[in-house]
């Protein structure tokens, strides 16, 4: 009996209990509370964050667009044909001149295949990678001739490589070229002709005046008056000086060749100037004119 209620005595003092325990329920609750407003905060301050992410990147695109717009309007008030493109050979960037040059090219009918291949390959022709070397070509589309400037463009922040190609007018630069070519072959031919004529007149005076002097020298023989070959010897100094002045024409030809040298030697002044005074007594005597020389040696 002893055994027995001790048994039942063991058996009354055990508590069953049944479900979760409150406190622990309680602070299950409190934790995940807590755990989902910290996801809420979390999520709010990233979406705030990349909300504002995004209207700096829209207020950025904008200020590019704009700033893009500027420069489109500032590069179509250039003359210069410029476009700028990427590495695959797309259009970035091209101002009206360049789009109304292209618009040119397949219209215009006096602009051969082989200068509209020409342009299209200046355009998609690769460049060296220094930003700071500009290579420069020429090109032509009908009357109109340009000389073109390629370069790399390197992105300050992206690092990105561009080509610009900058096709500048140069026709009134050829047409002044053309015209001065034109003078300079005129001038040309002008000095050959001038030399000829110099060449041909001295050789065709040279003859008759050798032979005048031959003429006079064998008439010298036969004078005897003293006045008739004193007027003789007059007129031989006269062709002599003509043919001194046949000689000067030469030095025009030498004076452009850098090859005329000077004779120095002294004069006689009276000698010099007696026999052209003398030249002109007849014509004096003829006109019944006075003629009156006073001069004193030195």
């Amino acid at each position: 009996k002893e055994e027995l209620q001790q048994l039942k005595e063991r058996h009354e003092k055990v508590t069953v209990n049944y479900g979760i325990e409150k406190e622990i329920v309680v602070i299950s609750a409190l934790a995940g509370v807590c755990i989902l407003l910290i996801a809420v905060l979390i999520y709010i301050v990233r979406t705030g964050h990349l909300t504002r992410t995004i209207k700096r990147k829209e207020y950025e695109t904008q200020i590019r667009q704009k700033q893009n717009k500027w420069l489109s309007s500032v590069l179509d008030q250039l003359p210069n044909k410029i476009l700028i493109s990427d590495e695959n050979n797309k259009q970035i960037l091209a101002n009206k001149p360049f789009i109304n040059m292209l618009s040119r090219c397949n219209v215009d009918k006096g602009i051969t295949d082989q200068e509209r291949e020409q342009v299209l390959d200046l355009t998609r022709e690769c460049v060296s990678s220094d930003s700071e070397s500009t290579e420069t070509s020429l090109c032509s589309l009908g009357d109109k001739h340009y000389r073109v400037r390629q370069q790399t463009l390197i992105h300050p922040e992206e690092g990105t490589q561009y080509r610009m190609a900058v096709f500048d007018d140069i026709s009134e630069l050829k047409q002044k070229e053309t015209a001065l070519k034109a003078s300079n072959l005129k001038a040309m031919q002008a000095i050959e002709a001038r030399e000829h004529f110099l060449a041909v007149v001295s050789h065709e005076l040279r003859t008759p005046i050798a032979a005048m002097m031959g003429l006079m020298e064998l008439l010298e023989q036969d004078l005897e008056r003293k006045e008739s070959k004193e007027l003789l010897k007059s007129a031989m100094q006269s062709a002599e000086r003509l043919q001194l002045q046949v000689n000067d024409i030469l030095d025009f030809s030498k004076i452009d060749a850098n090859q005329l040298q000077l004779d120095v030697h002294k004069g006689n002044v009276y000698q010099e100037l007696g026999a052209t005074l003398r030249s002109f007594e007849k014509i004096i005597e003829r006109k019944s004119l006075a003629f009156e020389l006073n001069w004193t040696p030195t």
